[in-house]
């Protein structure tokens, strides 16, 4: 936020008190009035703090979530965030799946089987091209196959410092 000059910090709680603002009026019109109610009196009905100590722990876990992300973004680049999203949503459907005993169809299993897929092939040529830089930056790191096993242009230098002593 170089640009603004305002923190992540606080551009996330200006956000969360305007969003907070917002959703109130639409909350209290559609179903707030329900828990005021009763008996065409307008008194608090009982238990009616549960929902808004619901809604205030849905917001503090939602800026928990958004910091954590910001955090995450600084240290990934957007692209292996996304993807890490990407390969969360079959996790949270396996588990639903697991947790509220559904059937699959064929159709999501074959959804999940390529999301998953997906998200191991892009792994897999990020830390090869991670592999390949470092090779390039550092020539006696071996940029592919076994460790144990040097590489010839590494065999050439060793033969040509044993000759020169």
């Amino acid at each position: 936020m170089e640009r603004s000059k305002i923190h992540t910090f606080e551009l996330m709680a200006i956000l969360g008190w305007v969003s907070c603002f917002l959703f109130f009026f639409v909350w209290f019109s559609v179903d707030g009035l329900y828990f005021i109610q009763i008996e065409n009196k307008f008194e608090f009905a009982p238990g009616w703090w549960k929902v808004p100590s619901l809604i205030i722990f849905d917001g503090f876990t939602n800026f928990i979530q958004n910091v954590v992300a910001f955090a995450v973004l600084y240290l990934i680049s957007p692209t292996s965030y996304a993807v890490g999203n990407i390969a969360k949503r079959p996790l949270i459907i396996v588990i639903s799946i697991y947790v509220f005993s559904n059937m699959v169809t064929y159709v999501n299993a074959i959804g999940i089987a390529i999301t998953v897929f997906g998200a191991s092939l892009y792994t897999y040529f990020e830390m090869d091209e991670d592999r390949k830089e470092a090779a390039k930056e550092n020539q006696n790191v071996p940029s592919t196959g076994n460790l144990l096993q040097p590489e010839a242009n590494q065999l050439e230098i060793t033969e040509k410092t044993v000759k020169q002593t």
